[in-house]
């Protein structure tokens, strides 16, 4: 919905009137949050939301509530969540984690938001109507409104406690120009890579598999999503099958559209023009992804730049210490390399190739239940 200022005043007032004897993890809230992963599974979603369900499922909550014990305070807080455009789901898990530790939460929906994230909204109205959604309804308010609606944002950020912005760099800049606030969880621009050693054709079919789970979703737009291949020690008669396999699972589970191809294209000429020392040795053209290989990628700035929608970057590397480092640099996903070699790759998050958008409490290297606690 759309909401003017004194609509948000209203609704912020009712917020407030609601009891606050809720404490982190108490058993309600985690029933709350199994019962709303069941109820998606049950209506059949989008991979993407189903990879919400399966978080949020009853064992995973219970493991949490665990690990942290009594370590928690029990003081509830206000929190305001702003969402990305690009990212449909991601919100939602440290929307739940909020409601999990006892905060009541107000979130805007951006405006620009996709088909998923509608079908999300969508299941989260449905859920809420139920007895068994009504404690999450009472404590997590959705709202749209625009992003020029400058004082509906300055009315939000001066009433919560904390405030979480899931957005790019010029997002979290603007408005901390309108609206900044002391208490603040901000995910700024970020960019990932895979490195892969593969050694036999079978390498090739499955890390093809589980590469194609990390870079299709979301448009390869999210911050864990791959934007460039640096292949460790990996033969060119090896690569081929890859991408042999990559087309396959394309084929299969087709996910850009014209748009996002047409879009593709537009952005390599603006990143190739951005750096012309690079210098494509090879390409590969396909529906679902356009893979450009250079004799050398010593940078990672060119990602900073790059808009996802399938573009594959490539370039080989004898040895991980040739892995360029940047301060941007979220996920390394990779495939074939020991865990001690792992550990030299200087990045925030290090994960098995397959897995690099699977949400952790840990993000970023920030623990999100104790910053919303």
């Amino acid at each position: 919905m759309i909401l003017l200022n004194e609509q948000v005043q209203t609704l912020v007032g009712e917020l407030e009137q609601e009891p606050s004897n809720l404490f982190a993890f108490e058993q309600s809230l985690i029933d709350t949050v199994a019962e709303f992963s069941d109820f998606i599974l049950k209506h059949r979603p989008s991979a993407e939301i189903v990879a919400l369900a399966f978080w949020c499922r009853r064992s995973n909550i219970k493991n949490l509530a665990i690990h942290y014990g009594e370590q928690l305070r029990l003081r509830q807080n206000k929190v305001f969540h702003i969402t990305p455009a690009n990212v449909d789901t991601v919100f939602l898990y440290t929307v739940l984690l909020s409601f999990l530790v006892g905060n009541i939460n107000i979130v805007r929906l951006s405006s620009r938001r996709g088909a998923i994230s509608d079908e999300l909204v969508g299941l989260i109205q449905r859920f809420v109507d139920t007895d068994k959604g009504a404690l999450l309804g009472s404590r997590c308010l959705f709202i749209a409104y625009p992003a020029s609606q400058f004082q509906v944002t300055a009315t939000l950020s001066k009433w919560c406690d904390k405030r979480v912005i899931w957005g790019g760099d010029d997002a979290i800049l603007q408005i901390n120009q309108v609206a900044p606030v002391a208490n603040e969880l901000a995910f700024p621009d970020r960019f990932s890579i895979s490195v892969l050693r593969l050694s036999s054709e079978q390498d090739a079919k499955l890390a093809a598999k589980q590469f194609f789970t990390d870079y299709q979703s979301f448009n390869q737009q999210a911050c864990s999503s791959p934007k460039a291949i640096y292949w460790l020690c990996t033969k060119p008669s090896i690569q081929d099958c890859f991408w042999d396999a990559l087309a396959k699972c394309a084929d299969d589970h087709p996910q850009f559209e014209l748009n996002h191809q047409l879009n593709r294209h537009i952005n390599t000429q603006m990143l190739l023009m951005t750096d012309l020392s690079l210098k494509p040795i090879r390409s590969i053209s396909h529906p679902s992804y356009l893979m450009f290989e250079f004799e050398r990628l010593n940078s990672l700035t060119i990602l900073d730049a790059h808009k996802g929608n399938g573009l594959i970057l490539s370039t080989n590397i004898d040895s991980i210490a040739q892995l360029p480092e940047h301060e941007k640099l979220q996920t390394v996903g990779y495939f074939g390399i020991s865990k001690d070699m792992v550990e030299d790759i200087h990045a925030l998050r290090r994960t098995p190739l397959g897995s690099a958008l699977q949400f952790n409490h840990i993000w970023d290297g920030v623990d999100l239940v104790k910053r919303l606690n």
